[in-house]
């Protein structure tokens, strides 16, 4: 508790694998809260991605995502002890890489104003100010350095994604079936 803090001056252990830890790091959860958490940004961003660029496409955005999040962290953080943990990061690469590929989505979000009220906000003021408030995290237990690698990478990730043959058709599937619905949005 008192000496918490304090440099114990023992190395890495030599048999640990680095390429590992980049991946099995986004397994780890904090707390109960820290998983529904990442699962509910999941579930809102990271469908609609998977849907237009198919399972493999997004499990390789996704565990490329994490990883670069985490070795955002580490170029911030590079003498730090302290593990990262949580898929965080990852879920920030979905994100980003929502933000590219509907940037007009709209987000059924709560507000908390005079009365609590759900509305549909543009997916780019979602995310921008998702964005932007963690440069504010007072919280030193939380990577934000992390989402903010993650974000960049899944946005960079799927402008460069969404010119494959395979992304474009299934966008112009969207927008057909758009069409056919006449426009209306559920």
């Amino acid at each position: 508790p008192a000496g918490c803090h304090d440099d114990v001056g023992e190395p890495l252990p030599r048999d640990k694998s680095i390429y590992l830890a980049l991946l099995t790091c986004m397994f780890l959860h904090g707390s109960t809260a820290h998983l529904a958490g990442n699962m509910l940004f999941l579930w809102v961003f990271g469908n609609n991605v998977e849907d237009r660029l198919g399972r493999a496409k997004y499990l390789a955005l996704y565990l490329a995502g994490g990883m670069a999040a985490t070795m955002g962290f580490a170029a911030v953080h590079p003498h730090t002890t302290v593990p990262l943990i949580g898929a965080s990061g990852a879920i920030a690469a979905a994100m980003g890489a929502y933000l590219a590929l509907f940037p007009r989505g709209r987000i059924l979000t709560a507000v908390a104003t005079a009365a609590f009220q759900v509305v549909y906000i543009p997916a780019v003021i979602v995310l921008m100010l998702f964005f932007v408030t963690q440069f504010l995290t007072p919280d030193s237990n939380v990577g934000w350095e992390a989402h903010v690698a993650g974000m960049l990478a899944g946005f960079a990730a799927a402008l460069l994604l969404r010119r494959l043959p395979s992304v474009r058709y299934r966008e112009q599937e969207e927008q057909l079936d758009l069409t056919l619905r006449g426009g209306a949005h559920f």
